[in-house]
């Protein structure tokens, strides 16, 4: 079962990035983002849908569901770097985690 072992808020508050831990303790980064008003009518998603992570209520792990994963790493050092360089996530703060 996936582990969220860190999650950073991007520099905006929009985006949202998880260190995640495999069975297998390989990790992987998963990022959400919020969606505005105009990207829900250009992309022609349901109103009634949720904005986004922020809006998200059931269990944070289900949320990598919706997104493909960013990388795999076997060091945590290496995840945060990658994190960091993602756009919109450098300066990101880390929000939970170890």
């Amino acid at each position: 079962m996936a582990k969220e072992l860190e999650v950073y808020i991007s520099t905006d508050d929009l985006g949202r990035a998880a260190i995640i831990q495999r069975s297998d303790r390989m990790l992987q980064i998963y990022v959400n983002w919020l969606w505005n008003e105009k990207s829900r009518l250009q992309l022609n998603v349901d109103p009634s849908m949720p904005r986004g992570w922020a809006e998200y209520h059931g269990n944070s792990i289900d949320l990598y569901e919706l997104t493909k994963p960013e990388g795999l790493f076997d060091r945590i050092e290496d995840a945060r770097l990658a994190v960091q360089s993602l756009p919109g996530f450098s300066g990101a703060n880390l929000v939970t985690g170890r």
